[in-house]
């Protein structure tokens, strides 16, 4: 993003956002398209302008790229010069920080090039799509702000992630930098968008002050997590003490993958990464703590260390059956190396309070410092009882278990449940209780027990009694708990006791509802309602024309008088109807002789006409003439007295046959005549000749 600043007091003291794809013109007076006025005297109306190119198709990926920015000097008396050299005419800028001079202006315009590159850390389903940064590219190419998935170390200026605790935004905040959610993305765009969208030249907040209009980075924070300690968002803003925060630390992990995760995080920290690969049921505690003693040297491990830093165990977690096998693994190499193991979620509060000391930390020290919490001595557990360095693992396996993230998401397994104290004995033999009989002498019922003599019960009862006190001493809490809620149980029985008991009165039962009643009335109660606000605003509408004076209306209204100029008729206007005079012409109709009006030529269009073709089946008309040697008459009767008919005579009934079937044609004709027709009708021929019936 390319940033114009200067001293002078055009711009007030702000930084301006140069918009790709738009002009800046500069010159002393603000008018003809000038957005930037400069009063000063050897500055011309029209001096400079300042061109920024569209961001090319693609770039928005490309870290490295920048839209390319022209200066051009339009004239101007004086000249323009770009870092000390005049120009003449255009010069496109090639480098990242420029210096300009109109005419003899005392005050610098400087340009420089502001990159802002977002790094997305986006979760392996997101990572399998095609393009994971197609929509936010679409949104941010044009802006000049570049998107990409690597974390790159002096190049990413902002992590944007749904997370506080990830691998990308540990190592942005080791190096100083922002880490945000998705909704800064659309401040961004909110910011870059201008206050006008229908006036060109109206410019965006960002156009107007850079520095005023940029979202905050603070105010867009991914949501808090299941951090161990949560701290103010104030922690999270960028601090370059951060750069050495892992100085002296080396950091051996068990599995390749969790350490290629964090590896950039802590190197960039200037920490140190190691790798003893774990083989799950195969490698032994003393294995790994060798490995940690030989990668300390001589500086030494736990309490043996008097310098800062340290070489630490991050814990490893197996997967499916081996997940016991793991945690016990770490417990033994905090045993053997003299210091406890740290979890992947305490570098993100060892990072935000710039203090990596916790991380390495003796397990003699975390276990006096737990016993100095405690307010109540707590005395020797019998024999069996763990030492003090196991009992601090203990207590501090489930907060570390608790801020570990699952290492997949699968279906739950039920597991029952495995205690960590596999050692533990408190003496207690359940076997030492006797057995109680049931009252009653059936014959299914075993042989009652022989009845131990009083010392025996004495002796049974006072071991009883010595091992609730020793389960009291150790669990201080759960005895005053289980005391108060025995008195509270009591105390309830005895109130239930001598309280008599009264009968709760029976509830009366529901009445079924009437839908249709009900509806009935709620509509005529909403119109009641909508009755009575009628009748409200009228009687207020009366009132209020009640206190207004008709005549002082009147006189508000200003009445003019025009005259309006007849129409001019002609002799040749003579059909003119008034009645239509103000109706729309929508047939097109115009005067006779009217020269604005269009004149339409009629044109000529001749229309060939084609010989019918005659009818080449069947008796045609040939067979009537034309035909010499057939007899010139042919008789067409039914009986000798009547007349025979020529061929003359043919013709011409066979002109009169046609004639009247086109009428008949014409006519409607009904179903019973049209089968008396066909019924009397015994020739194939055209004519259709009608023959008498014989009688």
């Amino acid at each position: 993003m390319w940033i114009l600043e200067s001293e002078g007091d055009f711009l007030e003291g702000k930084r301006v956002w140069l918009r790709p794809g738009n002009k800046y013109l500069f010159g002393r007076a603000r008018e003809d398209g000038v957005r930037h006025a400069i009063a000063n005297k050897t500055i011309s109306r029209k001096h400079l302008l300042i061109d920024v190119s569209p961001v090319k198709p693609g770039d928005g990926s490309h870290i490295h790229a920048k839209s390319e920015i022209t200066v051009t000097d339009l004239g101007s008396k004086l000249g323009t010069k770009v870092d000390g050299e005049r120009i003449d005419g255009s010069l496109k800028l090639k480098g990242e920080d420029h210096e300009l001079q109109l005419g003899r202006y005392e005050h610098m315009l400087c340009i420089k090039w502001h990159p802002i590159v977002l790094s997305f850390s986006f979760s392996s389903k997101e990572l399998r799509a095609r393009d994971p940064l197609a929509r936010v590219r679409s949104r941010l190419e044009d802006l000049d702000i570049k998107t990409i998935i690597p974390y790159v170390v002096d190049q990413t200026t902002h992590v944007v992630q749904s997370k506080r605790n990830t691998a990308k935004g540990l190592q942005a905040l080791v190096n100083a930098k922002h880490i945000v959610q998705d909704t800064y993305v659309d401040a961004l765009v909110y910011a870059a968008t201008p206050s006008d969208l229908d006036s060109p030249g109206s410019l965006c907040p960002l156009e107007a002050d850079f520095d005023s209009a940029w979202p905050d980075p603070a105010e867009h924070l991914p949501p808090p997590g299941k951090e161990t300690t949560q701290r103010p968002k104030e922690a999270f803003a960028p601090n370059p003490a951060r750069l050495s925060i892992f100085e002296g630390f080396i950091f051996v992990f068990g599995d390749a993958t969790q350490m290629e995760n964090l590896a950039d995080a802590l190197t960039n920290g200037q920490g140190k990464v190691l790798l003893y690969q774990i083989e799950d049921g195969v490698t032994t505690a003393e294995e790994f703590a060798e490995f940690m003693r030989d990668a300390a040297g001589i500086k030494g491990l736990g309490s043996q260390r008097d310098s800062p830093g340290g070489v630490v165990h991050v814990r490893y977690r197996a997967k499916g059956r081996h997940e016991e096998w793991s945690l016990e693994l770490s417990k033994q190499i905090a045993l053997l190396t003299g210091q406890r193991v740290i979890e992947q979620s305490e570098f993100l509060d060892a990072i935000l309070g710039n203090d990596a000391a916790p991380l390495c930390q003796p397990l003699l020290e975390e276990a006096d410092s737990s016993d100095h919490a405690n307010a109540e001595p707590t005395p020797q557990p019998p024999q069996g009882t763990p030492s003090s360095e196991t009992v601090a693992i203990a207590d501090s396996q489930p907060l570390e278990e608790a801020s570990q993230p699952l290492a997949r998401k699968s279906k739950p397994r039920v597991r029952g449940f495995v205690s960590k104290m596999k050692t533990f004995d408190d003496g207690f033999d359940i076997n030492s209780i006797p057995m109680h009989a049931p009252p009653g002498n059936s014959a299914m019922s075993p042989p009652p027990m022989e009845i131990e003599p009083a010392s025996a019960q004495e002796s049974q009862a006072q071991s009883l009694n010595e091992e609730e006190d020793v389960v009291s001493s150790l669990l201080p809490g759960s005895a005053a708990m289980k005391r108060r809620r025995a008195e509270t149980v009591r105390q309830s029985v005895d109130k239930e006791a001598t309280q008599p008991k009264e009968e709760s009165p029976r509830k009366p039962k529901r009445q079924k509802l009437d839908v249709l009643e009900a509806a009935r009335q709620h509509r005529e109660a909403e119109e009641d309602a909508e009755r009575q606000r009628r009748v409200a605003e009228e009687a207020s509408l009366q009132n209020s024309l009640q206190e207004v004076d008709i005549e002082k209306l009147k006189g508000l209204a200003i009445v003019e008088e025009m005259d309006i100029k007849p129409r001019n008729v002609d002799t040749e206007e003579t059909r003119w109807d008034d009645r239509w005079n103000g109706r729309k012409n929508f047939k097109k109709f115009r005067r006779k002789g009217d020269p604005s009006q269009p004149r339409y030529r009629i044109q000529t269009v001749i229309v060939p006409l084609e010989e019918v073709t005659r009818k080449d089946f069947g008796v045609g008309d040939h067979y009537w003439v034309g035909d010499s040697h057939r007899s010139t008459e042919a008789v067409v009767a039914d009986s000798p007295s009547e007349p025979a008919i020529t061929q003359s005579g043919t013709v011409a009934s066979r002109s009169q046959s046609l004639a009247r079937t086109d009428s008949e044609a014409a006519a409607p004709r009904t179903q019973k005549r049209l089968r008396e027709e066909r019924e009397d009708s015994d020739s194939d021929d055209e004519l259709r000749f009608r023959f008498r019936r014989r009688r």
